[in-house]
């Protein structure tokens, strides 16, 4: 998961059983964005990322991996505290 996207997100796809991890837990919340993809193609990883830019990076590195989502819609902690409160 990208730093723009909540570690929410990756805490719940792994509550759903997928293999997530958030940026912040691989330590790259600063690293600059060729490092990021290399530890993503490394690891075998989809970049989730509400980053615009994020697709062309990729296309500008000529490669195929990893492969990158768009989000439009980050889950933030104010977002999920909202969601959850409206289940209940």
């Amino acid at each position: 998961m990208g730093i723009a996207l909540s570690p929410i997100l990756a805490e719940r796809l792994r509550q759903n059983g997928y293999d997530a991890v958030h940026v912040g837990d691989c330590g790259l919340e600063a690293a600059p964005d060729n490092d990021f993809f290399e530890h993503a193609k490394k690891e075998g990883r989809i970049v989730v990322s509400a980053d615009t830019d994020f697709g062309a990076l990729l296309a500008l590195r000529r490669e195929t991996e990893p492969s990158v989502v768009f989000s439009d819609e980050p889950l933030t902690e104010k977002r999920h505290a909202s969601a959850s409160a409206s289940q209940h």
